[in-house]
């Protein structure tokens, strides 16, 4: 079983932009956001002409309910585990977004800006209590063009295809794949995309939501197979072989794909956001020295499958400036000004 590393952070940035009167608290927004998906964030909350302090957190989805249970809430936060969502508003710290005569956000606001199955997903019992504001894909291979160009491959298009193309990295002496487990949502992320394809929406749900599909169930065992196709032996396909796999976080994949001398590996599954991070660090442009592929998948059996991720935005506190800044993050032009910051990258729904 893959053990977790703790990432080594920075102390909790605190930003405290000045109030527009003495009269108004700013409205205290957490998040765990870093690099361009914070500069993001923050041209985002510049623009809405609210006082706001802004803290950040190296893991908001632990490091947020110490603060609930001190009393000591954000106003708002964001929130990536529609899971942490539900343990919050089932506990009472969430305001409901819109119910009541007054409601947070209005209806009509919600039908005009979100598709219904995005507002479902911050739905608790009856209750929208958590919005979400930022989507990204989540089956989304990253590499170097020169890379395969090198190796006379082209990008694979089913999964016996991205097989073969390990293999033929093998071959070469190379490795193919960055598996980067000390963050250990990555391995949820390649089991996902792979189940979902296997088994299909249904099942999916009923393994991960509602738990009535169990464990052992003959999709799951499918799915664990394919994995394996991909990653055995695992110190001639993953960078830094097993240890490496236990060790590396996310960042250190993309830095053992994309350093420019030594790579580690030649493939790496992750986000859109990566995108990004890999510009930033590397000085690199996407479409020539880098670029990215969608995960081919192992069935067509359901159509075109896709995992997703997403950030929801929740709140604890009501005050007339904090629903101010709800209503601002779920307005269309707080989202144009995320779909066209110049990070890039950055997915509104």
């Amino acid at each position: 079983m893959f053990r977790k590393l703790l990432f080594i952070c920075l102390a909790s940035l605190l930003v405290v932009m000045p109030a527009i009167s003495q009269d108004v608290e700013p409205v205290r927004v957490a998040t765990g956001w870093g690099s361009a998906e914070l500069d993001a964030f923050v041209q985002v909350l510049d623009a809405s002409g609210i006082a706001y302090e802004l803290l950040t957190f190296p893991s908001i989805h632990t490091d947020l309910g110490p603060l609930v249970a001190a009393g000591n809430a954000p106003d708002i936060a964001q929130m990536p585990r529609p899971g942490v969502v539900a343990s919050f508003a089932r506990d009472g710290a969430l305001i409901p977004l819109s119910s009541g005569d007054d409601p947070v956000l209005s209806q009509e606001m919600l039908d005009d800006n979100f598709p219904p199955s995005i507002v479902n997903i911050g739905i608790v019992d009856g209750e929208l209590v958590g919005l979400m504001v930022k989507v990204s894909s989540k089956g989304t291979f990253w590499y170097k063009p020169s890379s395969l160009e090198a190796l006379g491959a082209e990008i694979p298009t089913t999964f016996e295809e991205l097989v073969a193309l390990g293999d033929a990295y093998v071959a070469n002496g190379q490795v193919p794949f960055m598996l980067p487990a000390g963050s250990a949502w990555t391995l949820t992320d390649w089991f996902e995309t792979l189940y979902i394809s296997v088994a299909g929406p249904e099942m999916y749900n009923g393994l991960f939501v509602t738990h009535e599909v169990e464990w052992t169930d003959a999709t799951v065992v499918e799915t664990l197979e394919l994995f394996r196709q991909i990653f055995d032996p695992v110190d001639e396909r993953i960078g830094g072989g097993l240890d490496g796999a236990l060790s590396f976080a996310w960042r250190d994949g993309a830095d053992g794909v994309f350093r420019a001398e030594d790579p580690a590996a030649e493939l790496f599954l992750l986000g859109s956001f990566a995108g990004n991070y890999v510009e930033e660090t590397f000085d690199l442009v996407c479409g020539e020295d880098f670029d990215f592929f969608d995960f081919p998948e192992p069935s067509d059996e359901f159509g075109d499958t896709l995992m997703g991720g997403g950030d929801m935005v929740i709140m604890f506190n009501d005050r007339p400036e904090v629903r101010e800044m709800m209503r601002w993050l779920a307005s269309a032009e707080a989202a144009t000004i995320w779909a066209t910051t110049e990070v890039g990258s950055i997915l509104p729904p």
